[in-house]
């Protein structure tokens, strides 16, 4: 999630605003938008579906093209290619989305008014999940968000890499231009489908095969063009901007752990094991970067598994390693290197609240976990099919709304100052104590000191960083053909 304070996003699609209806001119044309109603029934403007750029396969995105209609913009594009997800092992893989997708959904509770003086309101800007592989911007409707005085910009981005495509579908790899020219004789879904296996699924080999990646290409305003890390601990990224982390306390229960949690079934179990030192490499992302991953995935199994198998008495502990490699270790890294001379202050909030139902009973799991993956976000979004959604009569709606306003108050004062219960010192986040603010099991808002997990994962990670996972804070080698 990027949070911006004022409107600059708006500046670029909302060129010259005017109102008619609910008719905006942009800078490309003129959208016609919609209302909604948000959770406590205030009427919101959204305008859905606005192209922000265009690109053809596997090259830079350039503007889109102009328009002279008054483009319809009530309803949600189709997704960026990719596969549906499913939630049982059984269903039939379903491919979905359009290559024509990068647009952009805007939505505010105020419009501007003819010869009328408005104030700027707060961006929110969301960048939407599924690891650089799946999920959309519509999946995100913000009508809990739409109960407070901001504007949330939801947005679509091109999926996957082409090499990878390349190797899977027959296509020769060793010339770029031969590899490009394949690729694109290729349907979209025949390039996505073969790689995917089922959502809760880590134990076959096809799985995770994509991500993010650095753009290597001559191309003006490159979103990523280098390691974030090295960006940072070089100041190529301002440091003037006010940034608060969120983090599941066990943010590792991801869906397939729930899986596991709550089968008991002894032939997973035997899978998981049999092929552990293939699964953690590529499952915790290292099987490219590590010096020797062997060395590291025995390091791993030692400290988290004492050196045997997973099994029904240390299972957990892959969420608490999961947790640690995916979100708090990058978090506290990020925020180290972001702590230097004359930074914007920093606050670190850790979520551990037990919802009335979060990831693990969608999955089939029934145990107490405190802030699993995911569930964060469905206090944020109403999140179907997911999450049932949250509502005044439901359990969660306390917490949801307390967590929403604190947000609120970071994006629009750059401090997050709507806190509650008696805790008032949340103090910027520091790398000498790395202290911060908790939600807790019950709601609750407490100061927050790191646990034991944390510095087992701290302990055992921060040696390899500078050592078998160094390269992990560089460049990557570019690819060549």
């Amino acid at each position: 999630m990027i949070i911006f304070r004022n409107l600059l996003i708006l500046t670029f699609f909302f060129a010259n605003a005017i109102q008619a209806g609910e008719i905006v001119s942009t800078k490309f044309g003129k959208v016609q938008g919609s209302t909604a109603t948000s959770r406590d029934g205030r009427l919101f403007h959204q305008f859905l579906g606005i192209p922000y750029a265009k690109a053809e396969r596997f090259q830079p995105p350039t503007n889109p093209d102009s328009w002279t209609d008054i483009k319809n913009a009530s309803v949600y594009r189709p997704v960026c290619p990719q596969m549906l997800v499913t939630l049982g092992d059984s269903e039939p893989v379903k491919f979905a989305g359009t290559e024509d997708c990068l647009n952009l959904n805007v939505f505010t509770p105020a419009l501007p008014q003819p010869d009328k003086t408005m104030a700027l309101l707060p961006v929110m800007i969301w960048f939407h999940g599924g690891g650089g592989e799946m999920e959309g911007a519509s999946k995100y409707d913000p009508q809990y968000y739409m109960d407070f005085d901001i504007v949330v910009v939801t947005f679509d981005a091109r999926l996957v890499k082409a090499k990878k495509f390349g190797t899977k579908v027959g296509c020769p790899v060793g010339d770029r231009a031969a590899l490009f020219e394949c690729l694109k004789g290729k349907r979209i879904e025949d390039l996505v489908l073969p790689f995917h296996r089922w959502f809760n699924d880590i134990t076959e080999e096809e799985f995770l095969k994509f991500g993010p990646s650095i753009e290597y290409v001559n191309v003006e305003n490159a979103f990523m063009t280098e390691n974030p890390f090295l960006s940072l601990k070089e100041k190529r990224i301002s440091n003037e901007v006010p940034w608060l982390f969120t983090l599941g306390y066990q943010g590792g229960f991801v869906p397939y752990m729930a899986k596991l949690l709550s089968t008991n079934d002894p032939d997973l179990e035997k899978k998981l094991n049999t092929n552990i030192r293939k699964i953690l490499p590529r499952y915790l992302d290292y099987e490219v970067t590590a010096s020797d991953p062997d060395i590291v995935t025995q390091k791993i199994m030692d400290e988290y598994f004492d050196g045997g198998d997973i099994n029904e008495g240390n299972v957990f502990q892959l969420v608490h390693l999961i947790t640690y490699r995916f979100f708090s270790g990058p978090s506290i890294h990020s925020g180290n290197y972001y702590y230097q001379v004359d930074h914007a202050p920093m606050y670190a909030l850790m979520i551990k609240y037990v919802p009335a139902y979060g990831i693990g009973n969608t999955f089939g799991y029934n145990g107490v976990v405190e802030g699993a993956a995911m569930d964060d976000q469905s206090y944020q979004f109403p999140w179907k099919p997911l999450f049932p959604g949250i509502d005044k009569n439901s359990k969660d709606y306390t917490l949801s709304k307390n967590l929403l306003g604190l947000l609120a108050s970071f994006i629009e004062n750059g401090k997050p100052t709507k806190t509650w219960g008696e805790f008032k010192d949340w103090q910027p986040y520091d790398p000498r104590n790395k202290s911060g603010a908790s939600i807790d099991k019950d709601g609750g808002f407490s100061a927050y000191f790191p646990s034991d997990e944390f510095k087992r994962g701290y302990a055992l990670f921060a040696p390899l960083y500078k050592n078998e996972l160094a390269s992990e804070f560089q460049n990557p080698t570019k690819e060549t053909f």
